[in-house]
């Protein structure tokens, strides 16, 4: 085989590499980066994280978001970082992720935003909000009706 094809293959080959996804939570931004280099060379090509914000205390895991762009940058809720670390340490990880070709991914939480905001009400009635129905909100039906609370009980 002419070696231009051999080369060629090999360079086609690397680029079909299947991506390998790490599940990396309950650790600090800092001590995921300090393995970075591991990680690469265990063939690792993304991270998958848990969600960068703030949650509603120290030993929040950021489920129970409380402020969705505090990454660890505000004095809040009794402490500036969040439970993996500050928001200078997660750019570090990222910047770091990147140089070493591993993408990083976050859970993002698209509900339960909204625990702390005055007025909040999680039984408002969802038959106030004139021209719209019940499927707009994409509500999970049973027979029962609709669940509209995240732990199914509403």
């Amino acid at each position: 085989m002419p070696r231009f094809l051999l080369v060629s293959l090999m360079l086609f080959a690397v680029s079909l590499r299947a991506e390998t996804m790490l599940q990396y939570f309950n650790t600090s931004w800092a001590e995921i980066t300090a393995k970075m280099p591991e990680l690469a060379e265990a063939g690792y090509t993304s991270l998958w994280l848990p969600p960068p914000t703030k949650g509603s205390g120290g030993l929040s895991v950021g489920y129970d978001m409380w402020d969705p762009f505090d990454l660890g940058s505000k004095n809040q809720r009794n402490s500036v970082r969040t439970r993996y670390g500050t928001e200078a340490e997660l750019l570090r990880l990222v910047e770091t992720a990147h140089r070493f070709g591993i993408r990083v991914y976050f859970d993002n939480i698209m509900n339960h935003r909204a625990f702390d905001v005055p007025g909040y009400n999680e039984n408002t009635p969802i038959d106030i909000y004139p021209g719209l129905v019940p499927e707009d909100f994409h509500l999970r039906k049973t027979h029962y009706g609709c669940y509209r609370k995240w732990d199914n009980t509403r």
